[in-house]
């Protein structure tokens, strides 16, 4: 924040009105101080969510990104219902789900997820990728198929329907 006020107070900034998103995760009582320090002469206004607001508004570029990674997430629930066995282990269904997500697909390619694949069935239950089995049953799988489990919870079964409307549908009304 120090190098901020200053390249503010160089551009001749320092003495305005500036916004500031005072509950904000990311911005600290700290920064705020910093910034009251270096620029005892700017009046501060709480502009909280201004960012969130302007974040709302998507550019064609930014569709086409979110397109692209819907895609991408698809793929990675694909491979979850291709995969997922009884007895398999959690930590290879994950390496599964890592693999589809770097991999990308056609037109778009991967990275790593924003937060490790959850895996909260059977016990125990918490996120660690362990060498912890899948178990059968009701309380930890679903089945698609006479066979084939699926993780409770999932929704990879038959997803019930957003409010009739389809993928495409809510891509078009995210455009306006």
């Amino acid at each position: 924040m120090d190098y901020l006020a200053s390249v503010l107070g160089d551009r001749g900034l320092g003495s305005l009105r500036i916004g500031v998103e005072m509950d904000n995760y990311w911005f600290s009582a700290a920064a705020f101080a910093a910034l009251v320090k270096h620029l005892p002469n700017a009046r501060f206004v709480d502009c909280t969510a201004l960012v969130n607001w302007q974040r709302a508004v998507k550019s064609p570029t930014e569709i086409q990104y979110m397109r692209s990674a819907a895609r991408i997430v698809e793929a990675m629930h694909q491979r979850i219902v291709e995969k997922i066995e009884v007895g398999m282990r959690k930590c290879d269904l994950v390496a599964e789900i890592y693999d589809a997500a770097t991999r990308g697909v056609d037109g778009a390619g991967g990275d790593y997820p924003a937060i490790v694949p959850m895996l909260p069935s059977g016990a125990p239950r918490h996120s660690a990728h362990s060498e912890y089995r899948l178990p059968d049953g009701p309380a930890s799988t679903r089945h698609r198929g006479p066979t084939r489990p699926i993780g409770r919870g999932s929704g990879y079964e038959h997803p019930p329907p957003l409010a009739g409307y389809d993928s495409e549908t809510l891509a078009q009304r995210s455009a306006r």
